[in-house]
């Protein structure tokens, strides 16, 4: 056996023996880094984005902040993450990191 196999060999068994899947050392990894998966991290940026807009002089983005608060996806992102209208970028951020640490840690 190459020493490459024997290393694939050795994290699989590993693995089986810890009874996880690749899923869930992945996850374990990225909140060890203070890491968010995709959807987290997409999640959050558009939250800040949207937070953003509501802080701007401009009659026309207030609207569009207005809006994507009551559309569906807005809806969704509140009711997923439990944020108001209005929160702080900083705020947004302990919020959606605590969900996926929720998620992460607590799903095991």
């Amino acid at each position: 056996m190459r020493p490459q196999e024997r290393r694939q060999t050795h994290r699989q068994t590993d693995r089986q023996a810890d009874a996880s899947d690749d899923w869930e050392s992945v996850k374990e990894l990225q909140i060890l880094c203070d890491r968010l998966d995709f959807i987290h991290i997409y999640a959050q940026r558009k939250l800040i984005f949207i937070s953003k807009l509501g802080k701007l002089n401009n009659d026309a983005m207030k609207v569009c902040y207005n809006n994507f608060w009551r559309s569906d996806e807005g809806v969704r992102l509140q009711c997923e993450f439990d944020v108001a209208a209005g929160v702080s970028a900083e705020d947004i951020k302990d919020i959606v990191f605590s969900k996926f640490y929720d998620i992460a840690i607590t799903t095991k």
